[in-house]
């Protein structure tokens, strides 16, 4: 009976995982931006061949020198990036500073009454956060800009440890490892002071204690993994669509036992609830927010996800359409104008197929525009953008993706009660990937799901490793006896 209630589940996310990413592919050979020239072929296949080489040829030296030379060189490039490119923020991360600013001035006022983050409570973690920093370092910019690396290089360690203690194969780490920090999209957003760093580097060891497999049944792992995913919900409110997946991964997938994988989920989930709730609190026992750090605006994503006239993506009318209640502080107005606008979109629901058939082109299919975010003069920007340099990121991209696809199609033919652990990240993709269908998309939203593509890559490249490896040894095993008889 249990063996059933596992495999059903196992299959249906095999399944689901293999058609979404099919889709995800199918929408990169879709978009116009690039194409598959000679050039973007040979250069993909370069790529996967350098990677799986470079891990191969190293797969004798030790696990510190691997991590360590790794870690040294991406530090070393970053900061020479922070320090040669000039920058200041822009958007939302400019409001956050300015209201870090504002904070670690002791100015309260400035913060409780602005209507940026009266709309955006969401965001006042994150500022908070900076605050602090600008205050233990005297208003240092480049200290918020060094520890983004810090936060970036400590999400990769995250992807090596995660392979390497909680899928038990340091070949797998190793992939993912240097899979990640040879990604020029990576480089791009390092200069860019987004809440996507930190919360990114909470969310990735969070699962590293979430595949734990508590033997002793103490379940302090559920503990810390709950604790560090309320705590990236906090800088970067996306933790509604890990908790299910961790939900959902721990009920069917944790252990062979019901009972510890009921008590595994109920821990995990009350602990990200508790700590949640006490942390959005902070600002309203700060005297910071009229508000505690939840979503006041949570309909605005809907209303820009279902415009057909913008392709899913922000929308200056319908920003128009919603200015006065915002002015006005007006909750209940600005609520009926979305209500209201969410119902005529989706009064035809076949109209919203070719929507998200473009939303996908956009959010899964298009080439990088990381390069758009980044705060710096036009000389700077005019070099980044080159058509050469994008066309290298899209290389990764892609070669991420069907590396990605590689892996789905190995779970879906092998049994459904192996790569268990892995059934978590490709839970992940098929929420990210419905969540997308309904709500606003922009391309630089897909870096928050970087890690997890890097892991389901990596995990081919381990298994044609494995293969090859196998088919060497039973070679030399041959060879060797051959030549004793």
């Amino acid at each position: 009976m249990q063996k059933t209630l596992r495999s059903i589940p196992s299959l249906g996310v095999n399944l689901a995982s293999c058609i979404i990413l099919l889709i995800m592919c199918w929408s990169i050979f879709q978009q116009q931006d690039l194409a598959f020239s000679p050039f973007i072929i040979f250069g993909i296949c370069t790529f996967i061949i350098f990677i799986y080489a470079l891990v191969f040829l190293t797969r004798n030296i030790s696990t510190k020198k691997y991590v360590y030379t790794i870690s040294i060189v991406y530090l070393l490039i970053s900061i020479i990036i922070i320090k040669l490119v000039p920058s200041s923020p822009i958007s939302d991360f400019q409001y956050m500073l300015d209201g870090a600013k504002e904070l670690a001035a002791g100015n309260m006022k400035a913060i409780k009454d602005n209507q940026y983050f009266f709309w955006n409570t969401t965001q006042l973690g994150f500022t908070i956060y900076e605050a602090l920093v600008l205050t233990l370092t005297s208003h240092s910019y480049f200290a918020l800009q060094f520890l983004n690396i810090v936060y970036t290089l400590l999400t990769g360690l995250a992807i090596f440890y995660i392979a390497k203690h909680r899928l038990n194969n340091e070949t797998f780490g190793r992939f993912g490892f240097i899979l990640y920090v040879t990604s020029i999209n990576l480089f791009l957003l390092v200069p860019v002071l987004t809440n996507q760093h930190l919360s990114m580097m909470l969310f990735s060891w969070g699962t590293y204690h979430l595949l734990a497999r508590d033997e002793n049944k103490n379940y302090i792992n559920m503990v810390f993994g709950g604790l560090l995913f309320a705590l990236g919900n906090i800088i970067y409110p996306i933790g509604i669509l890990f908790l299910i997946a961790a939900g959902l991964f721990l009920l069917f997938f944790h252990s062979n036992i019901l009972k510890r994988n009921f008590i595994s989920s109920i821990t995990f989930i009350s602990t990200y609830l508790v700590i949640l709730y006490t942390l959005a609190y902070i600002p309203v026992m700060l005297n910071i927010s009229h508000n505690p750090i939840t979503n006041a605006d949570s309909g605005w994503k809907f209303v820009i996800g279902l415009n057909k006239e913008s392709n899913g993506q922000y929308s200056l009318e319908d920003f128009a359409k919603l200015r006065q209640s915002i002015v006005d502080f007006d909750i209940e107005e600005h609520n009926r104008i979305q209500k209201q606008l969410i119902k005529e979109r989706t009064e035809n629901l076949t109209d919203l197929i070719p929507l998200m058939n473009k939303k996908n082109i956009i959010m899964w299919g298009s080439p990088t525009d990381s390069y758009a975010y980044i705060p710096i003069n036009d000389i700077a920007r005019n070099t980044i953008n080159d058509v050469s340099f994008i066309k290298l990121d899209f290389i990764h991209y892609v070669s991420i993706m069907l590396l990605s696809m590689g892996s789905v199609f190995i779970f879906l033919f092998s049994s459904p009660f192996k790569n268990l652990n892995m059934k978590y990240f490709q839970i992940l993709i098929i929420g990210a990937f419905l969540i997308y269908l309904v709500t606003e998309v922009q391309i630089r939203y897909r870096y928050f799901f970087f890690p997890i593509f890097i892991i389901l890559a990596a995990f081919t490249l381990q298994y044609i490793m494995n293969l090859s490896l196998f088919k060497m040894n039973k070679a030399q095993a041959g060879s060797t006896a051959s030549t004793d008889s």
